[in-house]
């Protein structure tokens, strides 16, 4: 140990004994990369504060002098690039909301009720759900014209929108939409009925 803190100074070991314990208690941890703050966690921010601390060490040599400045500085580097990291991958890999497109209920010769359901929020807190509809398929054209107004759900379940002013005998397409903002939209399978 002598020999290392003459060859290295004591900051830089000390830089390397965190290190050595975050990799140490990342590489025990019996879930790999688990969800909570586990081991593997803990231990890859012990490893990533030692890096950084050894980093401006290197690039302002005054931190050397002052250990107890060093973990300040290190702890805040960790936590802004930490920040930083996590809004990118957030924003760009987060998973939107899912929604399935459900049969029309209670038709008549002038109206219908739409049925979706909004199965799973996944990543965000909330969604805006609507319907999609039209006389056409998508499958013979680019989108629907009529979009029924959206609302906000911030609870996974069923929702429904209740169309009036329809033509007898027409057959209507539609499909559930759920618009996660950013995040992304996710759209329900394509579904119809006909007026009698």
């Amino acid at each position: 140990m002598n020999r290392l803190v003459k060859k290295f100074g004591k900051y830089n070991v000390a830089t390397f004994i965190i290190m050595g314990v975050g990799l140490i208690l990342f590489l025990l941890a019996p879930t790999g990369w688990g969800v909570g703050f586990d081991s593997d966690v803990l231990g890859f921010f012990i490893f990533v504060i030692g890096l950084l601390m050894w980093i401006v060490g290197l690039i302002v040599r005054r931190v050397r002098s002052n250990f107890l400045k060093g973990i300040v500085v290190g702890i805040i580097a960790t936590v802004v690039i930490c920040f930083i990291i996590g809004v990118v991958v957030y924003n760009n890999w987060a998973t939107p909301a899912s929604v399935a497109t459900n049969d029309a209920t209670g038709v008549t010769a002038n109206s219908a009720t739409l049925n979706g359901d909004l199965t799973d929020l996944n990543d965000v807190v909330a969604a805006d759900v609507s319907f999609q509809w039209g006389t056409t398929s998508l499958n013979d054209s680019k989108s629907y014209p009529n979009e029924t107004e959206a609302r906000a759900i911030d609870t996974a379940g069923k929702f429904t929108y209740d169309l009036t002013g329809l033509t007898s005998n027409t057959t209507y397409y539609y499909r559930a939409k759920a618009d996660s903002g950013n995040y992304g939209t996710r759209y329900g399978d394509e579904r119809s009925f006909t007026t009698p």
